[in-house]
Formats: C-alpha cells, structure tokens, sequence
C-alpha cells in the first residue's frame, strides 16, 4: 500500500440535494476515509461546517507542533551513540 491523500467534492448538480466530500488518508499500512456530506437543509449544512472548522482548527495545530519538533532536531547538537556490546555468556554466581 502506498501513502496518498485524496479529496475530492462531488457537486449535487440541478435537481440533487446532496453533496459528497470525502478526505482519504493513507499511509503505508493504514487508510482513513473522512466523510463531509450534507444535504440541501440547514441543520446538516450546519453540522458540516462545524465538523470542516474543527478539523481544519485540528490540523493546524497538529501541523504547528510538527514542525516545532522537526525545527528542535534541526538545531539540536549531535550527540554520537556508543555501542555497547553485549557479554556472550553471563554467569551466575550463588551468594
């Protein structure tokens, strides 16, 4: 599985009163699908545009704190790693 993001909008068109958004995420071993629908009435637009401003408010956030980390480990002096090695055979001694 590849990793992917696809949104798309599917108007309703004359005579329909239904509209289809939908937000897929996927990265290489899971998948999400958002769904954004609303129907031509004012209650379900309503729930629609909460439901957009939360998870634009959300992302962006998510975003911010991101790019924080990304921007510490930039900065952040290297430090070297040691290597340990591990004995090959422990011995246990009775006290």
């Amino acid at each position: 599985m590849r990793a992917y993001i696809i949104a798309y909008v599917r108007e309703s068109g004359e005579g329909n009163n239904y509209t289809d958004i939908q937000l897929e995420i996927a990265d290489c071993s899971r998948q999400i699908n958002l769904d954004f629908d609303f129907d031509n009435d004012t209650q379900s637009i309503k729930r629609a545009e909460k439901k957009l401003n939360l998870f634009r408010t959300i992302i962006n956030e998510f975003a911010d704190a991101v790019q924080e980390e990304l921007d510490y480990y930039k900065t952040k002096p290297k430090i070297k790693k040691k290597k340990f090695r591990r004995p090959e055979e422990v011995e246990i001694v009775d006290i």
